[in-house]
């Protein structure tokens, strides 16, 4: 786009440049008259002008739509095989969302941040997650990923030289708002696996107590082979992808691994199996399948569990969260490169995040390093 010729109004009319703080700028083009207020001193107006005028002549003309070119790049990076079937679900599902929004009918070279702001804005309070009930929006967390999206939709255009500017450049992702997650008193893990044992015995029971007792990611949980569960040891060498419920490799190399089974893991295992062969499921692939003897997708284990769960003690409490409490609990015991292993981390970076303090053992650690009896001190109240 050229740039005829660019001027700074006062909108404070009554304000000389030095006092007024209230501009608009102006820029004749080949394309018409375009315009952007400005609140800042004369100086910053003369700077944001140049900026405008070298945006403007930046911008090369593309008649395609938001929404059109958002769909097509993520096709074009599914088909690829460059990204896994989650992510590519996930971009999809972006894109259906961005093109419901104001800016998805609009031109490319046309949208300005503002569109951009206000789209944004506009698909975190319309969201169609049916999770969500009327009136509900979506989390900052959830909305950083739409940002992202967004934001890498535009700069591939600006690479395939469609656009000459990035608006999504300067906007800033909102901030994460997901709550910590909390380490379960051990105490109340094994809690979990009484209220467990209460239940008719099913597959979903098997993923939560391989969750529970292993530390598994419940993607791992339903892909453990019945063939690699053996009563002292588990192999851990597949997982349930969560865009189509296929097996496939854990989330990384490092997550192969082999883990001891406890005794109450073997026996609730083996009365699973005896129960699975009284169903005519013997054949199944996976330890815990589902009702049919076929692979138990991870969304379903989620579900069962939030329903399950309604009303007791244990409602609220998530499957990821009992991943944090295990590993919490063993990681008192456990070398960092012992804890790396069990927990299938290629390094111990996560560790800030899934060890959680546990003050009384601190305690206990101190007093034996001094050789001193925890219960001769006086503790003080808080």
């Amino acid at each position: 786009m050229r740039v005829k010729s660019s001027s700074l109004e006062r909108i404070e009319k009554d304000k000389p440049n030095g006092k007024c703080r209230r501009w608009r700028l102006w820029a004749n083009t080949d394309a018409g008259r375009k315009s952007r207020r400005l609140t800042g001193t004369y100086s910053a107006a003369q700077d944001a002008l140049a900026a405008f005028v070298a945006e403007l002549e930046a911008l090369i003309p593309n008649s395609d739509t938001f929404a059109g070119y958002a769909k097509a790049r993520a096709s074009e990076r599914a088909s690829s095989g460059a990204i896994t079937p989650n992510t590519a679900a996930t971009e999809s599902r972006y894109a259906r969302a961005l093109g419901r929004s104001p800016m998805g009918a609009m031109r490319m070279d046309a949208i300005t941040p503002k569109d951009c702001r206000d789209s944004l804005a506009w698909v975190r309070t319309h969201p169609q997650r049916p999770c969500l009930t009327k009136g509900e929006c979506l989390s900052n967390t959830s909305m950083m990923g739409m940002y992202r999206f967004c934001r890498a939709t535009f700069q591939q255009a600006v690479d395939d030289e469609l656009l000459g500017r990035n608006p999504m450049a300067k906007i800033k992702d909102p901030k994460s708002d997901t709550a910590e997650v909390e380490a379960l008193p051990w105490a109340t893990v094994m809690g979990l696996l009484d209220f467990l044992d209460g239940l008719p015995l099913s597959g979903c029971v098997m993923a939560m107590y391989l969750i529970a007792c292993l530390a598994l990611r419940r993607s791992e949980a339903c892909g453990v082979l019945d063939a690699e569960a053996w009563p002292t040891l588990l192999r851990v060498s597949c997982s349930v992808k969560e865009s189509n419920g296929t097996l496939g490799p854990p989330k990384s190399k490092s997550g192969e691994r082999d883990l001891p089974v406890m005794p109450r893991l073997a026996g609730k295992m083996a009365e699973w199996r005896a129960e699975k062969s009284r169903r005519g499921l013997d054949g199944s692939l996976t330890l815990a399948c589902n009702v049919q003897g076929g692979v138990l997708r991870p969304q379903n284990l989620y579900r069962w569990w939030r329903e399950v769960t309604k009303g007791t003690d244990f409602e609220g409490v998530r499957l990821h969260q009992l991943r944090h409490s295990n590993l919490s609990h063993v990681a008192r015991e456990l070398g960092s490169y012992d804890l790396m292993r069990y927990a299938g981390w290629s390094s111990l970076e996560p560790t800030r995040i899934y060890i959680h303090d546990d003050y009384e053992v601190l305690h206990k650690g101190v007093c034996a390093a001094w050789g001193v009896d925890p219960k001769s001190l006086i503790r003080i109240a808080a």
